[in-house]
């Protein structure tokens, strides 16, 4: 199991309540979550292009990831936090998880 150098197992219970929290503020990096969430989604040009499937790099908790899944989107989330990732399966069943970083991805030459 990767070490969590960041923190986020230590985080993961109270991650959604606290990002929430902070999303109803000013807070500089929170600020906006779940607005800056749908922008992402949005960005992503749902409407005029089909994706089967989405890789969720730093999935967390499945914040971002759901909004995928809400559009028959499929999602794949890798983690380093174990425990975000166990919050993640129970709240979002359906989003096929593992463990790493993006820099273990292994990506053609």
């Amino acid at each position: 199991m990767p070490e969590d150098k960041w923190g986020f197992d230590r985080w993961a219970k109270s991650y959604d309540q606290d990002v929430t929290k902070a999303g109803q503020s000013d807070d500089w990096m929170f600020g906006g979550y779940e607005r800056i969430l749908d922008k992402v989604v949005d960005y992503c040009e749902l409407a005029s292009n089909r994706y089967s499937a989405v890789l969720d790099i730093g999935v967390g908790t499945g914040n971002l990831a759901s909004r995928f899944v809400e559009r028959d989107i499929s999602v794949i989330g890798i983690d380093t936090s174990h425990e975000m990732l166990t919050i993640c399966k129970q709240k979002y069943p359906d989003i096929a998880l593992g463990i790493g970083g993006f820099l273990k991805i292994p990506l053609p030459a």
